[in-house]
């Protein structure tokens, strides 16, 4: 009895099957182009999803980690060009979308390290492992398969800069922190939030205080003579006074910058 025999393929019978059956990679495919020239040399098959997304499609017979990258590069280039290249095509009839662009990078398999990285690119990216088949006819097919990229871990987020003033109790003290960075800010000394209560503060590229939002004052610690010191804010006169130490040390970066 006859049965299906796993075969390999070249780069090229890969491709060429795709471009006789381009429903193989997915239903109402159409493939626009192959060996499309580009400034890293010819990308292996330009396509168009039923939906009119332009797809790259970069192929490889083995495993290869170096894949991710060509295919970038391929996207760059599209990406940079998609608006001339969608009006070429168009010309053709289809209704193809000058903003939206898909990757699908094609091989028998991909490694760990290349799915890892995958879950951290914010592209429209695919990868499809393949199988290819001799059958008792002695045509071949080849059958693919999506595989899921691993959804990364949401980043952290700080709290923002109302959450952070909203941990003073105090109304006037939280509208003096309010102040009092409004008026560092109009200095050119930038903020960032960071975590829990702290607000880091910046000048010329480098950090010269962090604030930090308490029950009933607030506090700010930057350095001094004898080292990095902490200073409460629960007064005007706190404020004036912290203040004017801030941009002090502020100019003082200036004029060595200069």
């Amino acid at each position: 009895m006859s049965r299906l025999q796993l075969i390999q393929v070249s780069e090229q019978e890969l491709e060429e099957f795709i471009v006789k059956n381009p429903n193989a990679i997915e239903e109402g495919f159409k493939i626009l182009s192959r060996q499309w020239p580009t400034d890293s040399g010819p990308l292996d098959i330009l396509g168009v999803d039923a939906d009119g997304t332009i797809a790259i499609i970069e192929l490889k017979v083995k495993e290869d980690d170096g894949q991710l990258i060509q295919g970038l590069r391929y996207y760059d280039f599209i990406s940079t060009n998609i608006a001339a290249i969608a009006r070429y095509f168009s010309s053709g009839g289809l209704s193809i979308s000058e903003q939206d662009l898909r990757l699908i990078l094609v091989a028998p398999s991909f490694s760990q390290t290349l799915r890892r990285i995958c879950k951290y690119l914010d592209i429209d990216l695919e990868l499809k492992e393949y199988r290819a088949y001799r059958l008792p006819s002695a045509e071949k097919e080849i059958v693919f398969n999506t595989v899921e990229i691993e959804e990364r871990e949401k980043l952290r987020l700080y709290p923002d800069l109302e959450q952070k003033l909203g941990f003073i109790q105090d109304e006037g003290l939280r509208n003096l922190a309010r102040r009092f960075l409004e008026e560092l800010e109009k200095y050119g000394i930038e903020k960032r939030m960071v975590h829990d209560e702290w607000i880091s503060l910046w000048f010329g590229g480098r950090r010269i205080a962090t604030l930090a939002c308490k029950r009933k004052f607030f506090v700010i610690e930057t350095e001094t003579e004898g080292g990095w010191k902490r200073f409460r804010v629960e007064s005007e006169s706190d404020y004036n006074k912290i203040l004017t130490m801030l941009k002090e040390r502020a100019r003082a970066l200036s004029d060595n910058l200069l």
